[in-house]
């Protein structure tokens, strides 16, 4: 295997863990707000919370990766997600308010996930496969949201809820230790990759290119761009929806166990991971 297999792979894996520990708190909800004893209003807090810190870092981390490398953003926005992530039940327990700081504190860690991941695919992937590359690295979403939501309702129902963040949270730490081990920001120090390799690395590199000022006022007052920000927007709106409330949904108004709920919850990125594969 070329050794920049191996960084797509992990970037991969990343990607995977991120969508287990963003979506696994969609189905924990449920005995979360039994639990406590929660409205629907601070439920919705609770899930929104989130994408506060994720807001505030995306444009931060990829300027970040830009000055000290991808191995060290990603492997640290892991490890603090991953961290978070396993003090949930803690934070739940103890305080709301520090729940809520908890979970945006998840989100800061979560917005380093694709800007290093481009980053990192920018200087180890050549360009005529970049595109693959980073279909593969897409694909982490769907099936990381599928895997979520199949397994999450059965370790609750077998376990308990706290165990839906400590076993998801450790995953991710277990990729930590992988990516320190296994990583480095440039091919140039990877230990035993070839000559020819390296080569073909070096001579594709974003890192080999001189850096231009960007037009951003270009960028920002073109039509096709302003297009694809109304696109994603609405994209997101109807896909965070559903994720945060739609094992509710089974569950409150359907009747279906936690179990179900999540696996009922499934169906609409299953189909459409099939469709796009």
């Amino acid at each position: 295997m070329q050794k920049r297999h191996n960084i797509v792979f992990l970037c991969f894996c990343a990607a995977f863990v991120c969508y287990i520990d963003r979506v696994n708190i969609s189905v924990a909800i449920i005995p979360i707000q039994e639990t406590f004893g929660w409205s629907d209003t601070t439920k919705g807090l609770v899930l929104s919370s989130f994408f506060i810190g994720y807001m505030i870092l995306q444009a931060p981390s990829g300027w970040l990766t830009n000055k000290i490398g991808g191995k060290f953003v990603l492997g640290f926005a892991v490890l603090s997600w991953s961290i978070f992530t396993l003090l949930t039940p803690a934070a739940a327990m103890l305080s709301f308010p520090l729940l809520i700081a908890v979970r945006i504190a998840m989100g800061l860690g979560e917005a380093a996930m694709f800007p290093a991941s481009y980053g990192m695919l920018g200087r180890w992937v050549p360009e005529a496969e970049r595109s693959r590359s980073t279909s593969f690295l897409i694909s982490g979403v769907p099936l990381g949201t599928l895997f979520a939501l199949l397994t999450t309702g059965w370790i609750i129902t077998n376990f308990g809820w706290p165990y839906a963040f400590y076993i998801f949270g450790l995953l991710g730490l277990v990729w930590t230790v992988v990516w320190y081990f296994k990583c480095t920001n440039s091919p140039r120090d990877y230990p035993g990759i070839t000559d020819a390799e390296l080569k073909l690395l070096i001579d594709s590199s974003d890192g080999k290119k001189d850096a231009a000022e960007i037009p951003w006022k270009v960028i920002l007052s073109h039509r096709a761009i302003l297009v694809i920000f109304v696109n994603h927007f609405c994209t997101n709106w109807g896909l965070y929806l559903l994720l945060a409330w739609l094992p509710s949904y089974f569950r409150d108004v359907q009747g279906l166990s936690i179990t179900n709920a999540g696996i009922y919850s499934a169906a609409p990125w299953l189909t459409m991971f099939i469709m796009t594969n």
